[in-house]
């Protein structure tokens, strides 16, 4: 189904009524019922996940990528951050 920019006509809107009617759907009812839209959560950056995943690795993995997680990733993956936490990468990272 494909968003619409203009209002919906007399037809479409008696069709909408018929069907909440057959339904036993009135339109004070749906109104009350309605919620509004979810909060819809930001997209992690590639720091953000790389937190996690260096969380859920062993101590060993963690030693053996912890630089190249740190220092090397967020160099190539700095321009797909979020403008507000673009950044040219972790303190210590030349």
């Amino acid at each position: 189904m494909t968003a619409r920019s203009d209002a919906p006509d007399g037809t479409e809107l008696e069709a909408a009524r018929i069907l909440l009617a057959r339904m036993g759907i009135t339109p004070e009812q749906l109104l009350a019922a309605a919620t509004p839209f979810p909060q819809i959560k930001p997209v992690p950056t590639f720091a953000d996940y790389i937190d996690r995943v260096s969380d859920a690795v062993t101590a060993g993995t963690r030693r053996v990528y912890d630089t190249y997680w740190r220092c090397r990733l967020p160099r190539a993956w700095d321009h797909l951050e979020r403008l507000s936490a673009m950044s040219m990468g972790p303190p210590g990272c030349q």
